[in-house]
Order: structure tokens, then C-alpha cells, then sequence
């Protein structure tokens, strides 16, 4: 996984989330490896705008699905 935090234009919506820097995050706070890899994918699509609606909420089912298999609040 690369950081998308290094290209250009990155960071000009408050929703952007580099999928690397969220999976280093998640895993020193010790989500497992696996788990903080789909959380951090699933957290970079869901900034709101950027997608449709129906993606959107596609997304936070299966974030809440992670969540429910984890079987705590990923933080």
C-alpha cells in the first residue's frame, strides 16, 4: 500500500485519509494487521462528496460488518 498522503493535492478536504498512515495508526494501537488493512481501505472511500450515497452507505455497512467481526469499535 503506498501513501496517498505524498501526491499532490492530497489533504485539501478534511475527509481525505491515507490508507497507509490509517493502517500504521490502527496497528500501533494494536488492531491486527488484517483487520486495520480493511479498516484503513474502507476509511479512505469514505469521504463524504467524493462518492454517491449509495457507496457511501455501502461502505459503512461494510465498515460496521469489520467492526462486528473485530467484535469491538475499531478506533
Amino acid at each position: 500500500m503506498d501513501h496517498l498522503c505524498k501526491l499532490r493535492g492530497f489533504g485539501l478536504s478534511p475527509h481525505d485519509v491515507c490508507p497507509q498512515c490509517e493502517w500504521d495508526r490502527l496497528v500501533q494501537l494494536g488492531v491486527p494487521s488484517e483487520i486495520a488493512l480493511t479498516a484503513a481501505r474502507l476509511r479512505g472511500l469514505m469521504a463524504p462528496n467524493d462518492l454517491p450515497q449509495e457507496i457511501i452507505d455501502i461502505v459503512q455497512a461494510n465498515f460496521a460488518a469489520l467492526e462486528k467481526n473485530y467484535g469491538k469499535k475499531i478506533p
